[in-house]
Order: C-alpha cells, then sequence, then structure tokens
C-alpha cells in the first residue's frame, strides 16, 4: 500500500473510532452529548493559549541558544502540554461546563479532549504528509534554492514518509487509543478537584500529565516506539485502574461530598 494511501487511511480509522466513541457514551454510559462538545472545545483552546507562550518564548531561547535548543526546547513543550491542558480543564469544568460532575459525564469529557485531539493531530499530519509526498520534487528544488543546509533534514523527512509501512501506520493509531485513555483518567481527576473544591487534584494531574510526557519523549528517544508505546501501555493501565477502581471511579465519584 502507497504511503498516501496509508496516511489517507490513517486519519479515517482514526475519525470514524473517534464518532463511534462519542455516540456509544453518549448512548450507553449516559453521557450528555455537551459533555463530550466541551471537553472537545478545550483541546484546541488549551493549545491556542500554550503556543501565545511558547512560541515567543522559543524565539527567544533560539536568539540566545541558537538552533540547538535540544533538551531545553523538550521540556517547554512537556511542561507546557500538562499545564495548559490540565489548567483548560480545570478553568472549563469549573466555570462552563456546570452540567459535567457525574462520573459519566467526565469520561465523556475526557472522550471529547483526547477524541478532537486525535482527529486534529492526525488530519494535519496527514495533510502535510500527503502534500510533502505528492510534491516531493518541487519541495526539494525550491529548499535548494532558498536553504540548501535545511534539504538533508527535508530529504530525511520525505524518506520517512515514504517508508510508512502498514504497522508503523497501526502503531500511530494505538497509540493514539492509548492518549485518548489518558485524557479520560487525567479528566476523571481533575473532575474530583471540582467536585470538592480541591486544587491539589488539578496539581496531581498536571504533575501525571508532564511525568507521562516526559517519559514517552524520553523513552522514544532512547530505545525507539517500541519501548515508547510499551511505557505508555502500564501507564495508560494505570489510569484506566484509577478510573474503572481506583480514587477516581464510578462509585467514589457518587459517594463523595461534593465542594
Amino acid at each position: 500500500m502507497s504511503p498516501v494511501a496509508l496516511l489517507a487511511g490513517q486519519v479515517t480509522l482514526v475519525t470514524v473510532g473517534v464518532v463511534v466513541a462519542w455516540v456509544v457514551a453518549g448512548r450507553r454510559l449516559p453521557a450528555p452529548w455537551s459533555a463530550i462538545g466541551w471537553g472537545a472545545l478545550t483541546f484546541p483552546l488549551s493549545q491556542v493559549a500554550r503556543f501565545a507562550l511558547v512560541m515567543p518564548v522559543t524565539f527567544l531561547l533560539t536568539q540566545v541558544m541558537g538552533p540547538n535548543l535540544g533538551v531545553v526546547n523538550t521540556i517547554l513543550l512537556v511542561v507546557t502540554s500538562g499545564l495548559f491542558e490540565e489548567t483548560a480543564r480545570w478553568i472549563v469544568l469549573r466555570h462552563w461546563a456546570k452540567r459535567v460532575r457525574s462520573w459519566e459525564g467526565g469520561v465523556a469529557f475526557g472522550l471529547g479532549h483526547g477524541g478532537i485531539e486525535a482527529i486534529l493531530l492526525f488530519g494535519i499530519a496527514a495533510l502535510n504528509g500527503i502534500v510533502l509526498l505528492l510534491t516531493a520534487d518541487t519541495v526539494r528544488a525550491s529548499v535548494r534554492g532558498a536553504a540548501p543546509d535545511q534539504l538533508p533534514a527535508v530529504d530525511a523527512q520525505i524518506s520517512a514518509l515514504q517508508a510508512l509501512t502498514v504497522g508503523s501506520a497501526a502503531a500511530g493509531v494505538y497509540e493514539r487509543i492509548l492518549a485518548i485513555v489518558v485524557h479520560v483518567g487525567l479528566t476523571l481527576i481533575v473532575l474530583r478537584g471540582v467536585r470538592t473544591g480541591a486544587w491539589q487534584w488539578w496539581l496531581t494531574a498536571v504533575i501525571l500529565h508532564c511525568a507521562i510526557n516526559g517519559i514517552v519523549v524520553a523513552a522514544a528517544q532512547l530505545g525507539g516506539t517500541l519501548a515508547a508505546e510499551s511505557l505508555l501501555t502500564v501507564l495508560a493501565l494505570g489510569l484506566l485502574w484509577a478510573a474503572l477502581r481506583g480514587p477516581v471511579s464510578r462509585r467514589t465519584l457518587t459517594g463523595e461530598q461534593r465542594g
């Protein structure tokens, strides 16, 4: 199968899967569709605020450190991801999505947040990848004339896309499924804080989010995709346990005093 077809199939599978998950959640939990909608709105809001900070900070760091930001830039992205996404969750749940107070609503909110993230990330990546593959020669010629020092990086990106296989495409889909599970668990942690008025639950979600991202990024760099996805599987299962049997389970949230 061609890389273009794999990219198109990947984003189609993810989009259909997310929509099916939303429909099932709305009918089987049951949960209000507004909970899914608020979750889907929270992710892009968090990213607008996040990159309003990240872009100028990265520009300033580049002026000071040059293009080789390396670990500093990775840490910035990891920390801001957890801080802005969990803070956005807290603000939306506390002040706007006031009907989302049940465990079922929290699960739906998390599915909305993680689902729209998956659709947007895969959609943007697939579109960019398809365009690059279809215009590879033109892009190479343009870069060769305007910025020849960037040509090796462009060639590496094109080669990586051309080497895409069914297995690697499936691994990407699997990673998004795990990420959605993580988002559901983190949403329930924040929701417990909103229900009780205890900001420590928000802080717990921020720390967990940053830690999970940091661990997965480090594992990918040191051990490759298999190591990263293996660790993410373990972490996602831990949050799944917390949501089903642990501190943010239905029984715990239902029996807890609201703040």
